[in-house]
């Protein structure tokens, strides 16, 4: 190369040397930089697509020189005429866009004829062209052209319909869309060579040919790509793309699973299904930035999509973790009365249930402070809405245990529509169930040590009595506390309830 190199050649250098792994074949190419055979990005491109297209040694020089354009010279006089054929193509056109005409249709089409001018040399010309053909730039031409309207923000998705076992299911064309997008990235089928790092043997060319033609090209996707034993949330990602890849371009996808390991502090499927988080947030995530890059996502993303999910499907009930008991002393009834809750209470259509309203109560121990904080609303010092049951109640009397410690507090109520607006409503539960609640944080705080912390068993928890005949796997909004979902290890006597999520807002509001 001499003492110095000018800038081009250096360019080019830099260029092959970051794109070309191979270094057996990176001696090959400089060899043809430096000798200014190869002088274009242009040039330089087709010779590192024909080595990636021509894995095996040796490499024929004769047939990569005529791919690479080497020793083509391209003249003034070629671009000249390249660029006359173009503009006489789209005269018409282009005498009534004027400079609102899209230039690079000229371009695209003198760079047809000649694959290896330079393309600042043929875009001077067709400047120069078009201005002898239409004249300096009027006011008109400088006007912008108007923007094409796009769909408003809130316009529902366009839906695709896809068979599944004989029946058509809507689902978001948005991941088809994406996996469509992904798949510009992907080799052809039979050309795994291509893909940076893959390993090519003496066998691999006969064999991928033999590939072919037993698919007929069809693109084949399986899932796992390599299987462990447990699936993990990262399965879930690469079966999202395996199975949609496949279906987005007409291909098949060939499932094999195995899954071992329910414990709901990890990230594997059946754990995560033991734990609450529905198929279709899975799925939801799944779709989220589908790329071919590596990447790393935040457990917090998912549970964005299961909040997303379970606000729409899963019923509101009330639940007491950490119970206080409360005597209301004018009880308006001689006993019980029903109480009607929505299942939803932002859409009362979709039904309610009924719980239980009697003189002995039980609220959250978070409710109450002996010790009152600036900003805290609630008892005692301040009365509180009782949610769905149109009273106000307000503390009377605190009573203690020998040791101090507050185990009843005493109450009076009031109907909701005499009394003053409370500056705070709280859940509680009358005559419930007794049941136990598995709340679950991360097992890992980062790669290795557990968490000692991660799981918190509440063996005493209430719960009003409308989730009775709840089934395995049944999941429930527990008013101001979070997503819950019903255990396997649920008994006839006793129902076991996981913690799904939490709820996007502080439950002490």
């Amino acid at each position: 190369l001499g003492s110095a190199v000018d800038k081009v050649t250096g360019t080019l250098l830099y260029n092959v040397a970051t794109r070309l792994k191979d270094t057996k074949r990176l001696g090959f190419l400089v060899g043809y930089i430096a000798s200014k055979k190869i002088g274009t990005d242009l040039q330089l491109n087709a010779a590192l697509d024909y080595i990636k297209t021509h894995p095996l040694d040796p490499l024929d020089a004769k047939d990569f020189e005529k791919v690479c354009g080497v020793g083509v010279t391209v003249t003034p006089e070629q671009i000249e005429e390249a660029v006359e054929s173009a503009i006489q193509k789209f005269k018409a056109q282009l005498l009534a866009e004027r400079y609102h005409f899209n230039m690079g249709l000229l371009m695209g089409e003198a760079r047809n004829k000649l694959k290896w001018a330079d393309g600042k040399i043929i875009k001077n010309e067709v400047d120069m062209q078009v201005l002898h053909l239409l004249g300096p730039k009027t006011e008109a031409d400088l006007e912008k052209k108007p923007k094409v309207t796009k769909p408003k923000a809130g316009e529902p998705e366009k839906k695709s319909g896809v068979a599944v076992n004989g029946e058509i299911k809507l689902e978001s064309a948005s991941l088809m869309e994406q996996l469509r997008g992904e798949a510009l990235k992907f080799h052809k089928p039979g050309e795994n060579y291509k893909t940076e790092g893959y390993i090519v043997t003496p066998k691999t060319m006969e064999l991928l040919k033999k590939h072919l033609e037993i698919t007929g090209g069809q693109i084949r996707t399986r899932f796992p790509p390599e299987p462990n034993g447990i699936l993990h949330i990262g399965h879930a990602k690469a079966i999202n793309f395996n199975f949609g890849y496949a279906m987005a371009n007409g291909g098949i996808c060939f499932l094999r699973y195995d899954d071992t390991w329910d414990d709901p502090r990890l990230f594997t499927l059946t754990a995560l299904r033991r734990r609450g988080f529905p198929p279709e947030a899975i799925n939801n995530f799944c779709a989220v930035g589908v790329t071919v890059a590596q990447t790393t996502m935040e457990p917090h993303l998912l549970e964005a999509c299961v909040r997303e999910v379970l606000n729409e499907t899963a019923p509101r009930v009330m639940a007491v973790l950490d119970p206080l008991k409360v005597t209301i002393t004018n009880f308006p009834a001689e006993k019980a009365v029903d109480v009607s809750v929505p299942n939803f209470p932002a859409d009362e259509s979709k039904g309610f249930h009924t719980v239980p309203f009697s003189p002995v109560l039980y609220i959250e121990q978070s409710d109450f402070r002996e010790v009152m904080e600036k900003g805290y609303k609630r008892l005692p010092d301040q009365p509180v809405g009782l949610r769905h049951a149109g009273y106000v109640i307000s503390v009377q009397n605190i009573v203690k245990d020998k040791a101090g410690k507050v185990t009843e507090l005493e109450a009076m109520c009031i109907k909701s529509s005499t009394a003053e607006k409370p500056k705070a409503f709280i859940h509680w539960v009358s005559d419930p169930l007794h049941c136990e609640v598995r709340l679950y944080d991360r097992l890992f705080l980062h790669k290795s040590p557990e968490d000692p912390n991660s799981l918190t068993v509440i063996q005493d928890a209430l719960v009003d009595p409308s989730v009775k005949n709840a089934k395995v796997l049944d999941k429930f909004q527990f008013e101001r506390l979070g997503y819950f979902s019903v255990d396997p290890d649920t008994t006839t006597e006793k129902i076991i309830f996981n913690r799904t999520v939490t709820l996007k807002e502080d439950p002490g509001k």
